[in-house]
């Protein structure tokens, strides 16, 4: 088994929580939710998790090629 990585490049979730790349993200986590029936204040308390989440994993986690050939 490999780790599958993150959603978007660790890059984009290095940056303030109110950029507005993140911001589009976490609207369109939202919007996917309440199309699969969520809802709206559900999708965005869920939308709003899963990104602090990615943004937690991001700090800890390195694409495997690093693990290989860390120089």
């Amino acid at each position: 088994l490999d780790d599958p990585g993150l959603f978007l490049p660790r890059t984009y979730f290095i940056r303030l929580r109110n950029d507005p790349l993140l911001m589009a993200y976490e609207r369109y986590l939202r919007d996917t939710a309440i199309y699969l029936g969520a809802e709206p204040d559900v999708a965005a308390e869920d939308a709003a998790d899963v990104l602090d989440l990615e943004i937690k994993l991001s700090e800890v986690w390195f694409p495997c090629i690093m693990l290989f050939f860390p120089d």
